[in-house]
This record gives C-alpha cells, structure tokens and sequence, in this order.
C-alpha cells in the first residue's frame, strides 16, 4: 500500500493505491491520527486505486470516521469507493438504499462539496448519515 496526502482547502485528501492488508493498517492509522492532532477533521479518503481492504482497514475506517464526526467538528467521505467496497459496506450494514454510515462521492471535487470546503454549512444537516460504536 501506498499513500499520497493532499491539502485542498479546509479538506484534506488521502488517496490509497495498493492492498489495505492487515499490517499496513498502523500506517494508515498514524496518518490519519495526525490530522485530528492537529485539528484537521474533513477528511477524504480516495479509494479510486485501493485494490483491497479488509476487515481492520474497514474498522479504522469506521473508527475514523467517528472521531472526526464527534462534536459536529467534520467527516469523512469516501472517494470513488471500487465496486468490491461497495459491496462490502452494503454486506456490514454501512450502506443501503435508505441510509448510509459513511459519505460517498465519484470525484475527489464531489467530495469536497459533500464535506463544505469553507464554512462548514454541510456538516450542520448530517441527518443522512449514523454514528456507529465501535470496540476501537
């Protein structure tokens, strides 16, 4: 797995290229503990060229996405999910025609509208999407 970051606005962008495996999880955790560190909680995560991510990378994902939702300070949007991810998310229960835990965009320009890029007024109606208590 690789990583590239990128900051757009008061967005920033993770796009993972490879396999997700079990122990490039801590990596990635890292990263994105580094954000909320820091005070950065609009988050995208570029899935475009992810070609696998397992059960822990989901976990993180969800654990994530709860730690940047908390106190209405941002989210997380997942860009350009691959089929296979979609699926998944619909099989645990994260995603379906009625509601969906995580925030989906195709582009990375989507995503950012999703997530407010300045003033945070789409973060203010998050009725569309559910905070799910993890182990974590």
């Amino acid at each position: 797995m690789k990583f590239d970051l990128q900051q757009r606005g008061q967005c920033d962008v993770i796009s993972i290229d490879g396999a997700v495996m079990v122990n490039d999880v801590a990596a990635l955790e890292g990263t994105l503990q580094r954000f909320l560190t820091v005070g950065r909680y609009r988050i995208l995560v570029d899935l475009q060229h992810c070609s696998y991510i397992g059960s822990a990378g989901l976990s993180l994902l969800i654990s994530f996405a709860n730690n940047c939702r908390r106190w209405r300070q941002g989210d997380l949007c997942l860009v350009a999910p691959p089929p296979y991810v979609v699926s998944l998310l619909r099989l645990a229960g994260l995603l379906s025609e009625e509601r969906s835990f995580f925030r989906i965009a195709a582009t990375i320009d989507e995503g950012l509208q999703i997530l407010g890029d300045s003033s945070g007024e789409k973060l203010a109606n998050r009725s569309d999407t559910a905070t799910l208590e993890t182990g974590l």
